[in-house]
C-alpha cells in the first residue's frame, strides 16, 4: 500500500472536508426549497400552477450538478472512482452551468432586481437561500478549481456550455408553447426577441471557443 505524506494527509482532509460540507449544505438547500415551494402561495408559484417541477430551473439543475459532480470527486479521493472521470463532470456541468446562473443572474438584477426577484415571492425567501442559489456557488467553485488537481480543457467547457445551453433554450421555447408562460420572469418582461438579441452573441463567443485546435503529436497518437 502506497505511503501518503503528511502534508498530502493534511490536503485530503481539507479539500474532502469542503466537498462533504459544501454537500451537506447543498441538501440543506433542498430541503429550504421544498419549504419555500410549500409556503409561496399558488397563484404566485408556477411549479404548482403546471407541475412542471422544480428542475425547470437553472438553479436546480445546477444544485444536481453540484451533488453528483462533488459527491464523484469525494469517492475519486477515496479510490472508489476515477479522478479523471470526476473531474470531468465538475467541468463538463458545475463550470458552464455555475457561471451561467451567476452571470446571468447578476446582470439582470443591476438591469432591474424585479426581473429576477418576484417582488410578491420575495418575503417567502430566505435572503441566505436566495445568496446560496446564486451566489454561494461561484466561491464553492472555484475554491475546488484552486485546491482540486483538475487541468482544466477551456475548451471543453465552452462546448460543454454551448450545447446545455442550446438545449435549455430549447426546453424553455417548449414549455411556453405548451403553457403559455416562461419560467422566468425575465423572459416574460424581456420578451423572446430581445432575450435572443443577448444571448445571441453569447453563443457566437461561445462558438469561437470550440473551433477545434490544431492536432499535436500527442492528439495524433494512436495505439
Amino acid at each position: 500500500m502506497q505511503r501518503v505524506s503528511f502534508f498530502r494527509w493534511i490536503y485530503l482532509l481539507m479539500t474532502n472536508s469542503f466537498r462533504f460540507g459544501w454537500l451537506c449544505l447543498l441538501v440543506k438547500m433542498w430541503f429550504d426549497q421544498k419549504t419555500v415551494n410549500e409556503i409561496v402561495p399558488e397563484e404566485y408559484n408556477i411549479v404548482k400552477q403546471h407541475a412542471i417541477g422544480r428542475y425547470i430551473f437553472l438553479t436546480h439543475l445546477n444544485q444536481v450538478a453540484h451533488k453528483v459532480a462533488f459527491f464523484a470527486l469525494l469517492c475519486a479521493d477515496l479510490g472508489f472512482l476515477k479522478w479523471e472521470k470526476a473531474s470531468k463532470l465538475f467541468q463538463s456541468f458545475v463550470i458552464p452551468q455555475t457561471t451561467t446562473i451567476f452571470v446571468i443572474y447578476w446582470a439582470m438584477f443591476m438591469k432591474d432586481p424585479s426581473l429576477v426577484r418576484n417582488p410578491k415571492t420575495i418575503e417567502y425567501i430566505p435572503e441566505n437561500l436566495d445568496f446560496l442559489l446564486h451566489t454561494a456557488i461561484v466561491p464553492a467553485m472555484v475554491n475546488e478549481l484552486i485546491m482540486g488537481r483538475h487541468q482544466i480543457k477551456i475548451r471543453r467547457s465552452m462546448k460543454d456550455s454551448f450545447i446545455f445551453l442550446s438545449t435549455y433554450c430549447i426546453v424553455c421555447i417548449s414549455y411556453n408553447v405548451s403553457t403559455g408562460i416562461w419560467p422566468y420572469g425575465f423572459l416574460e418582461k424581456l420578451g423572446l426577441y430581445k432575450a435572443f438579441s443577448i444571448l445571441t452573441p453569447l453563443y457566437f463567443i461561445i462558438s469561437f471557443a470550440i473551433v477545434p485546435e490544431k492536432p499535436t503529436p500527442e492528439t495524433c497518437k494512436t495505439d
